[in-house]
């Protein structure tokens, strides 16, 4: 594991690792709970050319075994995550956990989980996307680009001032955002990224995509494996561009209808 600088060079912003194995899971929470993470992002399915990520966050009982065994049915899935929400205590580790509420969003799932210790209760919201090969990349950018948006404003949500209404639940922690897929390098790198990236051209309209990767590479070697990777994450970020671009077009209309009018001007005068 190791922490990842994030925009504008801000320190440990993430937490870049590999995906949980039998003998890690104990370790993984225990540096969640450490670093005060409220936020994991899982870009792995748990099995994968014979590999696998242990299921290591509450899962329905019946479905914990046919993963282990097959890669999870995406039908059984639905049918699991609803059970998921009776909130059944599970132990990972020194760690009791259960499911608050999931819900499944376009390409990735979204558990909201109760994590406690001793008599400390903290709030932890996991993400996963699943549809993402190893060494290769997604067949829909839209989907990564709404799970970085998603876990933006999530992270942002989670530094907004406290209320002064009494807190009665689990507390969220302020620490890294926790990025894992299976060896923690490739997809990994590209999330990070992308989040990094689509934060750059909203605050300033450009993205340096060459240095962002150096860096991250500074961080941790071999972040973004693949050439293919690479050149995905020119595409992603070209995508959320055009896609602010439209957004801003919708939010300035007179500046369309200046736009409309130059234009006629030089058409006339052409």
């Amino acid at each position: 594991s190791r922490f990842m600088q994030g925009y504008k060079g801000a320190p440990r912003a993430y937490i870049a690792t590999q995906g949980p194995m039998l003998h890690t899971v104990g370790d993984f929470w225990d540096m969640v709970w450490q670093e005060r993470s409220s936020i994991i992002v899982m870009v792995t399915k748990l099995k994968e050319n014979n590999e696998k990520c242990e299921p290591y966050w509450p899962q329905p009982r019946h479905k914990t075994e046919e993963v282990k065994e097959e890669d999870e049915d995406q039908e059984g899935e639905k049918n699991g995550r609803r059970q998921e929400e009776e909130g059944e205590m599970r132990q990972f580790g020194r760690f009791l956990m259960k499911v608050k509420n999931s819900q499944e969003r376009d390409g990735f799932i979204i558990t909201d989980l109760e994590i406690q210790l001793l008599s400390e209760r903290r709030a932890v919201r996991h993400y996963w996307f699943s549809s993402w090969p190893d060494h290769h990349v997604p067949e829909c950018i839209v989907s990564l680009l709404r799970l970085v948006e998603d876990v933006e404003m999530h992270r942002k949500s989670l530094k907004s001032p406290p209320s002064s209404e009494p807190i009665t639940g689990p507390v969220p922690g302020s620490g890294a955002v926790i990025i894992h897929c299976s060896a923690g390098i490739g997809r990994t790198g590209c999330f990070v990224a992308s989040s990094i990236g689509c934060q750059q051209l909203r605050e300033t309209g450009q993205v340096d995509i060459l240095e962002t990767v150096c860096q991250l590479r500074l961080d941790r070697g071999g972040m973004i494996q693949t050439t293919e990777q690479y050149q995905f994450l020119y595409a992603t970020l070209a995508q959320y561009s055009l896609q602010l671009q439209h957004q801003q077009n919708q939010n300035n209309p007179e500046d369309q209808v200046g736009l409309q009018l130059q234009n006629l001007q030089l058409q006339n005068n052409n």
